[in-house]
This record gives structure tokens, sequence and C-alpha cells, in this order.
């Protein structure tokens, strides 16, 4: 699975903090699987957590740059940079 995580298309979108939460991760599924028990439905339950929360923090960054790329329209259609602000404290 880190083989996969580090590239996939999302890989490009993890922070420093992800890679390492993603080893945390794979280290305690890692862990629960070879224990030669049954794995319990909550352990299960937390690894899947982990795993989507990792999925979700790439989609959130993502989706916050291209929101971060609209500009703003007013009214009349025009975005921001369109109108020529003749006030510098407007800005």
């Amino acid at each position: 699975m880190w083989n996969a995580a580090q590239s996939s298309c999302e890989a490009r979108f993890f922070s420093e903090a992800d890679w390492v939460r993603l080893r945390w991760e794979l280290w305690h599924a890692n862990q629960a699987m070879r224990s030669g028990r049954p794995i319990p439905g909550n352990t299960w339950a937390a690894i899947q957590h982990g795993l989507t929360e990792l999925l979700v923090s790439p989609a959130v960054k993502r989706r916050v740059a291209i929101e971060d790329a609209v500009l703003e329209i007013d009214e009349h259609g025009n975005s921001f940079d369109d109108v020529e602000v003749l006030d510098p404290a407007v800005r």
C-alpha cells in the first residue's frame, strides 16, 4: 500500500504530515493483520477511518485551491480584477 500511495495521483497533494500519518496508519494496519488473530470490528473500523481521512485530506486541499482561484463576481457579472479601482484604499 505504501508503494501504491507514493505513485497515486493524490500523492502530490499530500503534506509532510499526511505522509507521517500514512506511515502510522499502515503500521497500525500491518500490526493488526500480522497478529495472527481475527481482526475485531472496531480495529478494522479504525483502520478504514484512518485511510479514508487520508483520501479526504488531498480532496479538501484541491477544493480549497480551486476556490482560491475563483474570482469574486459582482452583481454586474464583473470579476474584481476586471474593475479598475481608483482608490487604493478600496483594495
